[in-house]
């Protein structure tokens, strides 16, 4: 995460550059910081979004998801994980929609 800012903190807005600052403190390094990336991070990347999901902010869970896309995709990009190594491939907008349907149905139920 630290080498992606670098790299890319100088081209991003302030206001982007800060919310990514923001959203690897609060919620992706305490989840992910001591996962390698493989499969075994798939699942947590998964939890982590459901909890963001689970707790009201769905754009903030995508937000969040394509944040830890674009650090994965620019890593093998650079060449410094294989593409194998990718836990972020193929979680999509349908995981989160998943989410926010099971969180449309407790509304519905609580109501």
């Amino acid at each position: 995460m630290a080498l992606y800012q670098r790299k890319h903190g100088a081209e991003m807005r302030r206001r982007s550059l800060s919310e990514f600052q923001r959203v690897c403190r609060v919620d992706i390094l305490p989840a992910l910081g001591r996962l390698a990336p493989g499969a075994e991070m798939r699942p947590a990347i998964r939890a982590l979004v459901d909890r963001i999901t689970e707790r009201g902010a769905s754009t903030q869970a995508r937000r969040t998801l394509a944040a830890i896309k674009a650090v994965f995709n620019w890593s093998i990009a650079q060449d410094l994980i294989p593409p194998s190594a990718n836990p972020t491939f193929s979680i999509g907008k349908s995981a989160l929609d998943a989410s926010a349907q099971g969180e449309s149905r407790l509304g519905r139920q609580l109501a």
